[in-house]
């Protein structure tokens, strides 16, 4: 039997809305609660660490000085690397474009939408039961 929120969500208090997302069967947190747990200690280990192990300096904020080992100017006012990262992103996604639609914006496409759905019907049966 299906039930229906609407009457839950039109209170708008955030233990109900919580209480809905732990209730649902197939609730985001239930996808996701191992990688949460994970990033949780992770965390907790990284705050532990920053708190007791370092002192008043390596905490304070690090700042590139003439002294570090990898100081460029160029990256001081120009994030290079990161520019060439995006180009090369912006250049690949480019050519996956064209291999989708490879004849332009008419009717000579390929048609790509049944790999679509049926890949997402594939991933749709193994995650259900």
């Amino acid at each position: 039997m299906p039930y229906n929120y609407h009457y839950d969500m039109a209170t708008s208090k955030a233990k109900v809305i919580f209480k809905l997302l732990f209730r649902w069967r197939g609730s985001v947190w239930r996808a996701v609660y191992v990688e949460y747990l994970f990033w949780l200690a992770a965390y907790g280990i990284l705050s532990c660490i920053y708190r007791f192990a370092l002192t008043k300096e390596q905490q304070g904020q690090f700042i590139i000085t003439p002294t570090a080992a990898n100081y460029t100017v160029v990256d001081l006012y120009f994030p290079f690397m990161s520019s060439l990262e995006f180009i090369f992103y912006v250049g690949w996604m480019k050519v996956a474009m064209e291999l989708l639609n490879p004849f332009g914006e008419d009717d000579d496409d390929f048609d790509c939408n049944f790999l679509l759905d049926r890949n997402l019907t594939v991933c749709l049966f193994h995650k259900d039961p």
